[in-house]
């Protein structure tokens, strides 16, 4: 990792237990006015020619270095070459070909001319880094890596620290910035974005390196333009693909899916695939997937959410054997509705008189749930058994509150109801998972609100039903009908 020293009087050779000291004043430091001991050197190339606008940099840069009173010199690539160890700068027009190397390997200081005219211009004095230094492009960011190899990893790491940024192998809060060869949801990619890391695309660094070599000017890596231009897609090298969707709605998911960095082709390799698109739990697809193991099944909700956020989420809670919002049973269900997933009936619920009819309305199922009403995707359901019930729902409060003043007239103790009635309650627990306010309230599913509503109406009835039970048998007992 390219680490700066602490600050150094101007143009001193630190010493090597400085340079391992990271400081952020360090990279920059005022001049005292006295003169440098130390010379600049021009290097001309006559083996590893330099391209035409990076000959016509170099030598503007030597101009503009001679007007300003720093004396640079001219020096040739078979002098330098001889050089084992200096203390003196040298500037090259490009940093590649075999001299660069064996200067760099040597610990020589080498800069290129864009850091140069910056020094100059803006009157401060060189970066004083263990390492070349070609432009300032990257200062101040602090990149970690997550899904690349371990070449294009060093290359990519080499150039950000040409452009005075600095490379970690781990992700800490103090990263400005997570690169990834793709979107995957390794732990560094869920970290940073649950801390608000941004996520880029390592075309970030290749283009500005790119657009450094040949601009003198000064830019940032960091301004809102660039980094709008190269953060990572959601899909961004995923190949994904799809089964039983057809037609327009087919043609449209696949066009989602490229417009943010996807590709869909006609079949599924097991080798390339990561995630399988699918609203039924059969076909050809559905079963390798299965099979393999490495490829995620989900819903086309799935591919909604996950660009809603602008991030991958959890796969697992998205399979197409979970229940959707059309396919959900109920005492009424819509019209010509086909459920083939497997959940819970909530019909099926045992009463006085056998099943208990309910006279829930499904019209909410088929309009689409505003944002503002999701639940955390984290939340799950726990089933608790308990006597005493408590509803935090306003409606029917009234005739809960009726139902009890009559058993309260007939003098019934309702505190032990029977064994027998005894049912259950759902209580949601949030989940302690560390996330931030604003990424919770972004990651909410309407599957989660309408199984609470569902779930909330259903124990409303059940207070209804029992208390009518137990009414309707104080009349019978106050009638003689009961012994």
């Amino acid at each position: 990792m390219a680490t700066p020293p602490r600050d150094a009087p101007p143009m001193k050779k630190l010493r090597r237990s400085e340079l391992c000291e990271i400081h952020d004043n360090s990279v920059l430091c005022e001049d005292d006015g006295s003169d440098s001991p130390y010379t600049l050197y021009f290097v001309k190339l006559s083996d590893e020619k330099p391209t035409d606008l990076e000959t016509k940099n170099l030598d503007q840069t030597f101009e503009l270095a001679k007007n300003s009173g720093v004396m640079p010199e001219w020096i040739y690539s078979e002098d330098v070459e001889r050089i084992q160890n200096s203390d003196d700068f040298f500037v090259f027009p490009c940093f590649r070909g075999k001299l660069f190397r064996k200067l760099q390997a040597r610990k020589i200081k080498l800069f290129g001319p864009p850091i140069i005219l910056e020094c100059i211009k803006e009157q401060k004095q060189l970066p004083n880094w263990n390492h070349p230094i070609h432009s300032s492009v990257f200062e101040g960011a602090k990149i970690c890596f997550t899904s690349l190899d371990q070449e294009q990893r060093l290359e990519l790491q080499e150039k950000i620290g040409w452009m005075c940024g600095v490379v970690g192998n781990d992700l800490y809060h103090e990263t400005t910035h997570l690169i990834a060869g793709k979107a995957i949801q390794t732990d560094k990619y869920k970290a940073a974005v649950n801390n608000s890391i941004k996520l880029m695309k390592t075309k970030w660094v290749e283009d500005l390196w790119k657009t450094s070599q040949t601009t003198v000017g000064k830019f940032s890596a960091l301004n809102k333009d660039a980094i709008s231009s190269y953060e990572l897609r959601v899909f961004e090298g995923i190949e994904m693909a799809i089964s039983s969707i057809d037609g327009a709605d087919r043609n449209r998911l696949i066009q989602l899916v490229e417009e943010h960095g996807g590709t869909i082709p006609g079949n599924m390799s097991r080798s390339r695939c990561t995630h399988l698109i699918t609203e039924k739990t059969s076909g050809q697809k559905y079963i390798k997937a299965t099979e393999w193991k490495s490829v995620h099944v989900v819903q086309t909700r799935w591919v909604r959410k996950c660009i809603d956020l602008g991030y991958l989420i959890d796969e697992k809670k998205y399979h197409p054997k979970y229940l959707s919002a059309d396919h959900i049973r109920c005492s009424t269900p819509k019209k010509d509705t086909t459920v083939t997933e497997s959940g819970p009936d909530l019909s099926s619920i045992a009463g006085p008189g056998g099943r208990l009819t309910s006279s829930f309305n499904m019209s909410s199922v088929s309009t689409p749930l505003d944002l503002s009403y999701r639940q955390s995707c984290s939340s799950f359901v726990s089933m608790v058994s308990s006597s005493n019930v408590s509803s935090s729902t306003v409606a029917s409060s009234n005739v809960v509150t009726e139902r009890t003043r009559t058993v309260e007239k007939a003098g019934i103790d309702h505190s032990t109801p029977p064994s027998s009635r005894t049912f259950t309650v759902p209580r949601v627990r949030q989940s302690t998972t560390r996330i931030s306010r604003d990424l919770v309230a972004a990651d909410r599913d309407p599957i989660d609100d309408l199984r609470k509503k569902l779930i909330e109406d259903i124990v409303i009835y059940l207070k209804i039903a029992f208390f009518t039970y137990v009414e309707s048998m104080n009349q019978k007992r106050s009638n003689g009908d009961v012994s």
